[in-house]
């Protein structure tokens, strides 16, 4: 996801990645990462290179199999798979129409990284809520489709974080 998000922001990631030093002009070399949402650490360095929106996606054989969506709360009666991205205590919140829906939902599956949950969806497990650069190859090629794009999710920004220094 690393890449897709820092290809078209001007920035160049390679780990470590080379600097010059502003008192003798020699390569230094500092560590950079990116992060999806606010920054808690004030000692780190930020830099704003766009949004993640939150999308909900899955396989067209599960929704063949499983069946559509009228509404957010029948979520409840579908295998969800959860992801980084979609672990928040209070539900899965939608808006549209300037009303806003919110449904907890259990996971089926419960994983710790966004490109494996992205696979149990690709197989057809379940219904994913995940960033929507995290699939963005996946919607192109049709693997994934939206599911309800009428509802909308929110969104968050990503950073390019150096340590201070």
């Amino acid at each position: 996801m690393g890449p897709t998000i820092l290809k078209n922001s001007g920035i160049y990631l390679s780990t470590p990645s080379p600097f010059n030093d502003p008192f003798d002009g020699s390569p230094i070399f500092r560590h950079v990462t990116w992060r999806v949402g606010v920054l808690n650490d004030s000692t780190a360095i930020a830099r704003e290179i766009g949004t993640v929106h939150r999308v909900v996606v899955a396989a067209p054989a599960y929704l063949a199999r499983a069946g559509t969506l009228s509404v957010p709360g029948d979520l409840r009666d579908h295998a969800i798979i959860v992801s980084p991205a979609g672990r928040v205590m209070e539900g899965w919140t939608f808006r549209r129409d300037g009303k806003a829906s919110s449904v907890r939902v259990g996971g089926r599956l419960i994983l710790n990284g966004s490109e494996v949950a992205a696979a149990a969806a690709i197989t057809g497990l379940g219904i994913l809520s995940t960033g929507d650069l995290s699939v963005m190859s996946e919607l192109e090629t049709g693997r994934l489709v939206r599911v309800r794009p009428d509802w909308k999710m929110g969104s968050a920004e990503t950073n390019v974080v150096l340590p201070a220094g």
